[in-house]
């Protein structure tokens, strides 16, 4: 039997799991890092804590399935986008790295989109700007910064960085920095012209050779079979952006397939032969499998928004809400923007229609309602890039709750698969590994791993009810807009 070990370095939590050649998971472990807030905008960790996590997670995750380092067949990586990791001339780390979630360069990309540098960039990369990719972020650096700036060698993503950690070979996949605006998506490759648009020409030399999704990045070194057991020379592949895994691990593999995530992030997505140039909203990467690209639409305004309202309101269960929202109708609509949002740029979070009639229940049937609202609206955006009627899917802490998945089927008015997949960043970097290594012999293959679950059908009435509160939700974002804007 061969097992395959898929690494998922996300925003919160760093998670490894063990799976079989059948894609049956056998063991994960999970591990947390402190997150550094130097200032306001910031969120960094430090690189020495984040290597020495996914080495627990990596234990936990082979004692848990029963076996041993020794009977790792192959390694795959999924993280998060964005965000910036950098190394000096050596290969050392020497300074924190950042997360997607940095918004420090926030008036960088204002700035840009004031003066016309981000549809320039747009026109090369096909891809907006935003404050954690690591384009304003290096900016940031050469402005505020100098000499971390001078004193950076290589500019990688959390795979990189895990790659380089497991393996001491320095390289930067393809998927992530495409994601990132540093690729130039007509020719697929990277352009100078972007970043001297940015103002910061010299990081085309810091970027390290370039590698595929299924390549394989390095083998593992005698430091980390002393530390895990996984025998030295264990290939390592090129890696996944995290929503390229998850979209990889629920089977999309053609054009047929709109997958959802509802994590702290709200991840909306598709894929497509051409990349979407119609919305300014709209991100575009390299797909890992040849001639695809991946539309997403995406906000931090997801089931993070329960998690917050859950630790700082109500200390209920997962299942005291559910029963709650079960048995509750409400006219309560909430905006699900306390960690971002997706409409006005200013825009916060707020219960609106409050009065002395309402009640925690009516409160939490908001949020569950006011988070798929806001996925209805990055759907809406995504509708304009499909043809035909694509099967939807569903993964992330939502599909957890029937009664939540109910009110994402009633929202959207159309049915809705889930899977019996338990960690779909760790199964998409897996499922990498499998193909690179040669288990599986093509991305066609990938759907003899796909178990399917509960499928969730809208209701008539349901839905009706709710396109009411769904145009009410739009109608209040609409007006509140001049509010944040002054309100920033």
């Amino acid at each position: 039997m061969k097992y395959f070990l898929g690494i998922d370095n996300g925003g919160t939590l760093i998670k490894a799991c063990v799976f079989d050649e059948q894609g049956n998971l056998k063991g994960k472990g999970k591990s947390n890092v402190n997150l550094i807030t130097p200032f306001p905008k910031a969120a960094e960790r430090n690189p020495d804590e984040i290597f020495n996590a996914n080495i627990d997670a990596i234990n936990n995750a082979i004692k848990n399935a029963s076996i041993k380092g020794e009977d790792i067949t192959a390694i795959g990586l999924s993280g998060h986008g964005k965000g910036l990791y950098m190394l000096d001339k050596n290969g050392k780390s020497f300074t924190n790295s950042l997360l997607s979630s940095d918004a420090r360069a926030t008036q960088i990309t204002q700035s840009w989109k004031a003066d016309g540098t981000e549809d320039k960039i747009f026109d090369i990369s096909l891809n907006r700007i935003v404050a954690g990719q690591p384009l304003p972020l290096l900016k940031w650096f050469k402005t505020n910064d100098r000499q971390t700036y001078d004193k950076t060698a290589y500019v990688l993503s959390v795979n990189d960085y895990i790659r380089y950690r497991l393996t001491g070979v320095i390289s930067c996949n393809l998927n992530d920095l495409s994601g990132s605006a540093l690729i130039n998506l007509k020719t697929g490759k990277l352009d100078e012209k972007i970043l001297k648009l940015a103002g910061i020409k010299e990081v085309y030399e810091k970027i390290a050779p370039i590698i595929s999704s299924f390549d394989i990045g390095g083998k593992t070194s005698k430091e980390i079979q002393s530390l895990t057991g996984i025998k030295a020379g264990t290939p390592v592949t090129g890696g996944l952006f995290d929503i390229n895994a998850c979209a990889l691990s629920l089977g999309m593999t053609d054009e047929n397939i709109l997958t959802i995530i509802a994590g702290t992030w709200s991840i909306n997505e598709t894929l497509s032969k051409t990349p979407a140039t119609n919305s300014p909203t709209t991100l575009n990467s390299i797909y890992c499998i040849k001639d695809y690209f991946l539309i997403e639409e995406s906000s931090p305004t997801s089931s993070g928004n329960l998690e917050w309202v859950r630790n700082n309101l109500f200390n209920l269960t997962y299942e005291e809400i559910n029963n709650e929202v079960a048995n509750t109708k409400t006219d309560l609509i909430f905006l699900p923007f306390i960690m971002g949002t997706n409409l006005s740029p200013y825009a916060r979070s707020a219960f609106l229609g409050m009065t002395s009639y309402h009640n925690r229940a009516h409160m939490l049937r908001a949020v569950y309602e006011g988070v798929a609202f806001s996925h209805r609206t990055h759907i809406e955006r995504l509708k304009k890039n499909i043809k035909g009627n694509p099967v939807y899917r569903m993964a992330g802490g939502a599909v957890n709750s029937a009664i939540w998945m109910q009110i994402f089927s009633d929202v959207l008015n159309t049915p809705i698969e889930t899977t019996k997949c338990e960690e779909t960043g760790c199964f998409g970097a897996a499922v990498c590994a499998m193909i690179a290594e040669g288990s599986l012999k093509n991305t066609n293959e990938i759907n003899k791993l796909i178990k399917l679950s509960e499928t969730y059908y809208p209701n008539k009435k349901s839905t009706e009810e709710l396109e009411e509160s769904y145009q009410r939700y739009i109608k209040l974002n609409t007006e509140l807009a001049n509010f944040w804007e002054e309100y920033k």
